[in-house]
């Protein structure tokens, strides 16, 4: 689903240097420009620490701020009571099979899939112990506006009068808008139970019965019934309910899966590229590519695309006939076959620059 999402913006607070940055994407290939010392390494390993966070939540990894020898060591001018926050704008692509990717893993009908996604993140890691300290998402677009804030314990959900009219027709029989669109603001029940909302999603998230009262009380007020009960408007209010814990479940997953799929490259270990590696499935890079050809292998299915040689023209200025392919060895080993105008390379001699133009644009190739 990765290749529907596009990331709009990425700011960062209190991260080493960084301490109010916003960095906006516009296109497809953005690159960072700046002299020694300005954050851009930086800004590279916030992007390290939003995917480790993810990690430290999934249980796959200890707490991301050992890398770098404690939180002290990266938050801002090294005050341990401050937090890091992280954030990140994405856009969803409003295509005929991007819509319909999105739409099958919801279970709503009709699908009213987010335009944008919000996110931001609140982390510390205070006396040694990784801590998330709050969650704002925020999925909008196509007549809804939903958001849950952690630190709050709040849910705040905006509904156009047409959105509201076409999510439920059955129910709008009896049940019409007094305005342009439906509000609604509620507590949320156990809020802390359900966090972190990025790994454990919105499905968890409860309300208690003196919410309930009041969702439908709120509800009741923005509605023209005639001949209803009480029973009927508290119908409506759970299947408005069901329905924004869809919406916001299938944004959460997508959010997630975004960031699953970052890839932070740094300090490249060509020694390793070089040798041959076994061959083994590898899902993902590395951080410092050492397990790129394997790595190649898995995403090409063994077959290195025309597209992919076509790149490598550019790094390999002069040569007219290029092949890129594998050879394994008996051992089970693989490494990077390349041919220039008939003369073989060894692995060894294959030049940097040729090497990095793979791994960028396989990296691009698969982010679609």
């Amino acid at each position: 689903m990765n290749e529907c999402v596009e990331l709009k913006k990425f700011w960062v607070k209190n991260f080493k240097s960084l301490r109010d940055v916003t960095l906006e994407f516009p296109t497809r290939l953005t690159i960072v420009v700046g002299t020694n010392g300005s954050g851009k390494t930086a800004l590279t390993e916030a992007f390290e620490l939003l995917t480790s966070t993810v990690e430290w939540a999934m249980g796959r990894t200890t707490n991301p701020f050992l890398k770098w020898w404690g939180y002290d060591k990266v938050v801002w001018k090294h005050d341990e009571n401050i937090p890091i926050i992280l954030g990140l704008e994405l856009e969803y692509k409003n295509t005929e099979e991007c819509i319909k990717k999105f739409c099958d893993i919801i279970l709503i009908d009709p699908c009213k899939f987010p335009m944008k996604i919000f996110y931001e993140i609140y982390i510390t890691g205070k006396g040694g112990r990784f801590q998330i300290l709050k969650e704002n998402l925020r999925a909008q677009g196509n007549g809804l506006d939903v958001s849950i804030d952690t630190d709050r314990e709040e849910l705040t959900a905006t509904i156009t009068k047409e959105a509201f009219e076409e999510i439920f027709p059955s129910k709008t029989r009896k049940f019409t808008l007094k305005s342009d669109s439906l509000r609604l603001s509620v507590k949320l029940r156990a809020i802390q139970e359900a966090m972190p909302l990025i790994t454990k999603g919105v499905h968890r998230l409860m309300f208690s019965i003196k919410n309930m009262v009041y969702l439908v009380e709120t509800i009741q007020e923005q509605l023209t019934v005639e001949e209803t009960s009480n029973i009927e408007v508290s119908d409506l209010a759970e299947y408005i309910i069901d329905y924004i814990e869809e919406h916001l479940s299938g944004a959460n997953d997508t959010l997630r899966n975004f960031i699953n799929s970052i890839t932070v490259v740094k300090d490249i270990d060509w020694k390793a590229i070089r040798s041959p590696q076994p061959l083994t499935k590898q899902d993902r890079l590395s951080p410092d590519a050492s397990n790129f050809v394997p790595y190649l292998y898995t995403i090409s299915e063994g077959n290195v695309s025309e597209t992919l040689v076509e790149a490598l023209r550019y790094a390999f200025v002069g040569a007219n006939d290029l092949r890129l392919g594998f050879s394994v060895t008996e051992d089970g080993r693989v490494f990077l076959k390349l041919i220039a105008d008939g003369v073989t390379l060894t692995p060894a001699s294959i030049p940097s620059g040729v090497l990095k133009t793979l791994i960028i644009e396989s990296l691009l190739s698969r982010a679609g």
